[in-house]
Parts: structure tokens; sequence; C-alpha cells
């Protein structure tokens, strides 16, 4: 009797450790699965950051093109005008100058 005891004490020590030893390999194994995930998640999210870092400094370059040329435009635009007042004087000055010879010499 006490052989059987001995025995069955014997079986379930081998059994809890052959239980331990396949629970210990499917630790390592949900452990390693585990840090593959969050390395994948991790270069994933890096992955990301970089697309929306690039997409935010090509809105922010395509923002500061679309101000120079709005810059460009208006600095254009004031540029004619002041040409045109320039020539529209110059004309004004010109007649009133010829108008002022032609009244000296008809005195």
């Amino acid at each position: 009797m006490e052989e059987e005891v001995l025995s069955r004490l014997i079986d379930l020590d081998v059994k809890a450790q052959s239980l331990s030893s396949k629970r210990e390999k499917e630790l390592l194994e949900l452990e390693k699965q585990y840090k593959l995930e969050l390395k994948q998640m991790s270069e994933d999210y890096i992955e990301r950051a970089e697309v929306e870092a690039k997409k935010a400094a090509d809105r922010i370059i395509n923002m500061g093109l679309q101000e120079v040329k709005d810059i460009n435009s208006q600095g254009e635009a004031l540029l004619n005008k002041m040409e045109k007042q320039f020539k529209n004087c110059r004309e004004s000055i010109v007649q009133e100058v010829i108008q002022r010879l032609f009244h000296l010499t008809r005195d």
C-alpha cells in the first residue's frame, strides 16, 4: 500500500513537472508573441507619426508658398498702380508745361 501511495505521488509529481514545463513553454511563447506585437505596434506608430509629420510639413510649405505668391501678386498690383499714377502725373505735368509754353509764346 505504501508503494502504491509512493508510486501515485511520484506519478503526480511527474505530471505536475510536465504541466509546469508545458505551462512555462506556453508562457515563453506568449511573451515572445507579446513582444513581437508590441514591436510591430511601435513600428506602426512611428511610421504613422512620420507620415503625419510629412503631411503637416507639406501643408506648411504649401501655405508658405501660397503666401509668397499672394505677396508677390499684391506687390505687382501695387507697382502697376504706382506706375499708372506716375504716368498720369507725368502726362499731367507735360500737358501743363506745354500749355504754359504756348501761353508764354502767345503773350
